[in-house]
């Protein structure tokens, strides 16, 4: 086995890494995004956190995010880094 596929091993064994199907995630974006008024960006990073099980991590509060919380409550955990 050459030395990059053995990385790659690693890393998936670690579960640092896990590889999601692009048609879910996909279809999870756009469930996101015709629900609520946020960006496609932000729908790709909670629908990301909610197909691996994880927080979605946000560099800072912007307006959209906090008000489409107040309105209905995500189903991820959604972390800002600064308030």
């Amino acid at each position: 086995m050459n030395s990059r596929r053995k990385k790659i091993n690693i890393m998936l064994r670690s579960q640092v890494l896990k590889i999601c199907s692009t048609t879910e995630l996909a279809k999870e974006i756009g469930r996101i995004k015709c629900e609520r008024a946020i960006s496609s960006a932000d729908c790709g990073c909670i629908a990301t956190a909610k197909l691996n099980k994880a927080k979605a991590v946000f560099a800072r509060k912007e307006e959209e995010l906090p008000r489409e919380i107040e309105r209905r409550p995500f189903d991820v955990e959604i972390v800002f880094l600064k308030e």
